[in-house]
């Protein structure tokens, strides 16, 4: 017969065989519980059948105890040659009586001991098990810290160049990072600063501007010279060349000169000499890190009479600097001085046949000559790239501003 306890104990060497790695650390937890109970079970009934063999082993001392007694009360018998004789048999049964313990009949020991390995050897099994599943997630939750640190080190870092740079900013724009004897900005620095100002004002400007006038460039024109059509009317451009421009050309002013400002930038009439003859004091919108300038110049305009029939029409603009009590010196512009020339020659195709004369066969040739002193400490080479870059967009503004002025209006000859 084999008892409860070696039944449940026989459950123990198959949970051994069940363990599978791939289990939870709950459920392995929930085995563990199991193979306690098992073992708890085992432990029991070892137990018991200790105690049952102590009582057998106790309950035998007393019987031979008493049956010495009884044998020391008998008589031995006397045997014709003087001998004693014994009766050994029944002394025997006496002293070494067959005695089974109750309760132990059921208990099969070795396949006890043999489960009892089995459940332990579960145990271990499964706590390693966890062991090694709580080492893993360690090593889990170690990674994700090592990546919260990795981030909040990235983040750190980030945080205190933001701080460096939003302090230099504070500091950028003082008179060290300004044009000056003592500037800390390279060239290079200087002309990125002024090329990035002038593009936000040219967007500035694209974006207020209408879009009512297109440039056309036609295919067959004289050789060496840009051109453009603008609507009907037909524009000679000759556009910057260093080799006919002075080395002390400003651009941040010569874009600017006299022809286009904005309502950020003052343009006062001070004085009127003649019909024909103005003096104009004007102030330019600063480009930084460029200090910001102004300018008062005399603005004559004069037809030139043409020698010829063939000479073409001609007007001349001269915009150059002067003195003057109204418009003194002051600290906050550096003044610059300006030389500056724009020929406008009218030619005229005869129209084919007895057709009217149009706008069509109307070229206006425009030369634009500058000089400017810009003064301070622009850094000449900078200006140089500027000027190169800003007069022929100034020409291009320039064809588009007359030919929105005279559109649908007579010719005036």
């Amino acid at each position: 017969m084999v008892s409860l306890v070696s039944g449940a104990s026989g459950y123990s060497a198959t949970s051994t065989s069940s363990f599978k790695k791939g289990h939870s650390l709950r459920e392995k937890l929930a085995e563990m519980e199991t193979f306690r109970d098992i073992l708890c079970r085992q432990v029991d009934t070892l137990q018991k059948y200790f105690d049952a063999c102590a009582d057998a082993v106790s309950k035998d001392e007393l019987q031979r105890d008493k049956v010495v007694e009884d044998d020391e009360d008998d008589f031995p018998t006397t045997r014709s040659d003087g001998d004693f004789l014994h009766n050994t048999n029944g002394n025997k049964e006496k002293l070494f009586p067959q005695v089974t313990p109750k309760g132990i009949n059921g208990i099969d020991f070795k396949g006890e001991a043999i489960t009892f390995k089995a459940t332990t050897a579960g145990i271990l099994a499964t706590l390693s098990h966890c062991i090694e599943l709580m080492v893993k997630r360690e090593d889990s939750w170690q990674k994700r810290l090592d990546k919260e640190i990795e981030k909040r080190r990235r983040i750190e870092e980030a945080y205190k160049n933001a701080m460096t740079e939003l302090k230099k900013k504070s500091h950028f724009g003082g008179p060290d990072y300004e044009e000056g004897p003592n500037s800390l900005i390279n060239e290079e620095e200087f002309f990125d600063a002024v090329e990035a100002a002038l593009d936000r004002q040219d967007k500035i400007e694209e974006q207020s501007q209408s879009e009512k006038v297109r440039l056309h460039w036609p295919t067959s024109m004289p050789s060496g010279d840009a051109f453009s059509s603008v609507g009907t009317h037909r524009f000679v451009q000759k556009p910057y060349s260093r080799s006919s421009s002075m080395s002390s050309i400003d651009l941040v002013s010569a874009s600017d000169d006299v022809h286009r400002f904005s309502s950020q930038v003052l343009y006062e009439l001070v004085e009127t000499l003649a019909d024909n003859a103005i003096i104009i004091y004007q102030t330019h919108k600063r480009v930084w890190p460029a200090s910001q300038r102004d300018v008062l110049y005399l603005s004559a305009i004069r037809k030139i009479p043409a020698l010829t029939e063939n000479d073409p029409e001609t007007w001349i603009v001269c915009n150059f600097s002067v003195d003057h009590d109204s418009a003194p010196l002051n600290n906050r512009c550096v003044r610059a001085k300006i030389n500056i020339a724009m020929i406008c020659q009218t030619l005229v195709s005869p129209p084919e046949g007895n057709q009217e004369i149009s706008r069509d066969n109307i070229l206006c040739k425009i030369t634009y000559v500058a000089n400017v002193n810009p003064g301070g400490w622009a850094p000449a080479s900078v200006l140089r790239a500027v000027a190169k870059r800003e007069y022929p967009k100034f020409l291009k503004r320039f064809t588009s501003y007359v030919q929105e002025k005279t559109a649908g209006k007579p010719i005036l000859f």
